[in-house]
């Protein structure tokens, strides 16, 4: 077997996030993109258009006349479509609004500056080779700028350092946790952060009580100077900012970043106006505190000393409730400040959920961070080879009838039978008449029958068929009927129960019809059957809600799927199931409570999708197989939906177009099992996807 590997998520995967989204990643930079950046001179930019676009020595200026969309300064040849690039302007001034687009001017790959400032970031996934700059108001717009510059970002490197990294929409996220190691692809619902302002800023949206609040006093998670100092003034009070009053009737669940400085305790409260309740922070040892009655929490490690604190709370009716955080001493939320100590803060969040989500920026307004889609492609998935024999052996003794009929009798519908020009000829006497022949079997294998078969005479739109029978002839299973005088196969599949299985050829209809009859074949098969195996860290609630690891849907009454329930005495449950259109629904499920509610679960579940059978297994635990199955949906071309209503991370989904048995899939969560199809979200590569496939 061979080793493919494909470096390019775009060859395996469709993932689709229609907005940007965080998460803790390695991050480096390529070499510098622009060719004079810094304003000393316009050599390297051509001018499109009537726009002005000079330079005085140490700046550039830009500017437009008239409304001609096409007026700026262009770099042309220097991205590659679909690259993430760091862009970085210095916005000396402006009138409206400056904008670097990363392709074309015509085309939304911006990035938008619209206030003054030194510095300023910007992410974009460029749409093509140019780069164009733009004041981008019609009709008198003008910036001064300087230090333009352009970056790729890479992924995943060896050298990269930790931080809140902003990915553009469509670009998938592996996170890291705080020591390194990697989580793997993080999948995530749609959430809304319900705070206008998520940095804290003094008279925008946040408001200081006994105490200043400075922006810009260290490096925030992100990368940037946008964290926000709380210092204590000297009174004996709360010390503490709060944002504006956020109405909610629902569990809502309120985060924040924050670094111990000279103070290393905090309370973090969400409660009505005047009121502090919460959790308290230990932000030196990384711990919750006491922990209001009605309220749970949460602490998460990142990087440089910073921990994302969180409440999760459920008014009794709506109101209004402010996102506060407030230093304390020995859990007390009011004493005499010294006027000098204080804390880091960064990026706050409010959102109406149960559980926490990636940090989402604000600026002005609430944002919501769209839900991921991770699709796999049905040409890229598994599927076995339809009933592959497994010793080859033919047991039923006379099946082409080239001489007689011998081995085959009258079953309790009575029939006589000839062999004639090769066939055998089937007369019914009464209705539904019959003839059985015995093949020896073990019991617990399955079993293919197969056969051609046609209507010769009397009441043809009845036809032939073969049916698994007791010995007398009544059925046990069915088989597909030929309702026309021209041959077709014939067939079944089964599960020995006996010694000696029996085969029936049926004439249906009337008594007098007569059936024709040849290549009549029972062999021992191995049933079609699909293996699956995904591990990762969830997040989930009790909220009524289906989380699903993996939904492999062709139409409701045709998939196979594994999900989490967290719904009333269901919550934490762990559900393998399957539907086929002839066989109905299946499922097996671990016992109620298996997970417990929390942030960065850890899983690892593995499934068995047979013809004949369902199991499932987790963390190296087997369930007792559901063998009462008769069918597998075909889903050979259906795409597959990785991680579909889900929060958390996955770390690795693996696929094996056959059956790994119980103690196959136990195995399987202990890898040493070589699949069809991996992929491993561990950014090994240059899009951080290792796809391993041995079927070539």
């Amino acid at each position: 077997m061979g080793t493919k590997n494909l470096n390019s998520a775009t060859n395996l995967i469709t993932f689709t996030r229609a907005s940007g989204g965080t998460a803790l990643r390695k991050i480096s930079y390529g070499n510098e993109l622009v060719t004079n950046g810094n304003g000393t001179t316009t050599a390297g930019w051509t001018t499109s258009g009537a726009a002005i676009f000079t330079s005085d020595g140490s700046e550039f200026f830009v500017g437009r006349n008239g409304s001609g969309v096409t007026q700026g300064a262009r770099q042309a040849g220097i991205l590659t479509t679909g690259k993430v690039y760091k862009v970085t302007a210095d916005i000396i001034s402006l009138t409206n609004t400056f904008s670097i687009y990363m392709g074309a001017a015509t085309v939304e790959a911006e990035a938008k500056f619209t206030v003054v400032g030194s510095g300023q970031v910007r992410y974009v996934a460029a749409t093509g080779a140019d780069l164009f700059i733009q004041a981008t108001a019609a009709g008198g717009a003008t910036a001064t700028i300087d230090n333009i510059s352009v970056k790729e970002v890479l992924y995943d490197q060896p050298d990269g350092t930790l931080q809140l990294f902003n990915s553009p929409a469509n670009v998938p996220r592996i996170e890291y946790d705080a020591t390194g190691a990697v989580k793997g692809l993080l999948i995530e619902e749609a959430r809304t952060n319900l705070l206008p302002y998520s940095l804290l800023v003094h008279g925008s949206g946040w408001t200081r009580q006994n105490a200043t609040l400075t922006l810009g006093a260290t490096t925030a998670p992100d990368g940037t100077s946008n964290a926000s100092s709380l210092v204590e003034s000297t009174s004996t009070s709360k010390h503490q900012c709060y944002s504006t009053g956020i109405v909610t009737g629902v569990t809502t669940t309120y985060s924040i970043w924050a670094k111990a400085n000279t103070r290393s305790e905090i309370l973090v409260s969400f409660a009505t106006a005047g009121q502090a309740k919460g959790a308290f922070f230990n932000l030196l040892t990384g711990e919750v505190g006491t922990v209001y009655s009605g309220y749970s929490a949460s602490i998460v490690e990142g990087v440089d000393g910073w921990y994302r604190c969180s409440v999760t709370f459920t008014p009794s009716s709506s109101g209004t409730y402010y996102p506060a955080v407030m230093m304390s001493v020995s859990e007390g939320s009011s004493y005499t400040g010294d006027g000098t100590s204080g804390i880091y803060l960064w990026g706050a969040q409010v959102e109406q959920a149960e559980t926490l989500s990636s940090y989402i920026p604000t600026s002005g307004s609430t944002v919501t961070r769209a839900a991921e889609l991770l699709t796999v492609a049905a040409a890229k998935m598994p599927w076995p080879a339809l009933y592959v024999e497994t010793t080859g052996t033919e047991l039923v003794t006379n099946g082409t009838f080239d001489t007689d009929v011998s081995g085959w009798v009258a079953g309790s519908s009575s029939a006589t039978s000839a062999a004639v020009s090769g066939e055998m000829h089937v007369t019914a006497v009464p209705a539904n008449g019959r003839v059985v022949t015995g093949v020896p079997t073990i019991v617990g294998r399955f079993y293919q029958v197969s056969g051609v078969g046609r209507a010769i005479s009397g009441n043809i739109s009845q036809g032939a068929t073969l049916y698994l029978t007791n010995s007398s002839g009544s059925t046990i299973k069915g088989g597909n009927i030929n309702y026309t005088t021209a041959d077709a196969p014939l067939g079944l599949t089964f599960k020995a129960t006996a010694t000696t299985s029996y085969i029936s050829a049926i004439v249906m209809g009337n008594g007098g019809n007569v059936s024709a009859f040849d290549n009549v074949s029972v062999k021992e098969i191995n049933p079609l059957s699909v293996s699956i195996q995904m591990d990762g860290k969830m997040t989930y609630a009790d909220d009524g809600a289906t989380a699903f690891f993996y939904r492999w849907l062709l139409n409701p009454t045709n998939y196979a799927q594994t999900v989490l329930q967290t719904t009333g005495s269901y919550e934490g449950r762990i559900r393998y199931s399957q539907r086929e259109t002839t066989s109905g629904y299946d499922e097996i499920a671990t016992s109620n409570s298996y997970f417990t509610p929390d942030i960065n679960v850890l899983f690892n579940i593995s499934a068995r999708h047979g013809s004949t059978f369902l199991n499932g297994a987790e963390g190296g635990t087997a369930l007792t197989a559901n063998t009462t199955v008769t069918a597998l949906p075909d889903l050979s071309s259906t795409d597959l939906l990785l991680g579909y209503i889900f929060m958390g991370t996955i770390g690795k989904f693996r696929v094996w177009s056959e059956d790994l048995t119980d103690a196959g899939i136990v195995e399987a969560t202990e890898p040493s099992t070589e699949p069809s199809l991996q992929l491993t979200f561990d950014g090994s590569s240059t899009t951080s996807f290792t796809v391993l496939d041995w079927s070539e």
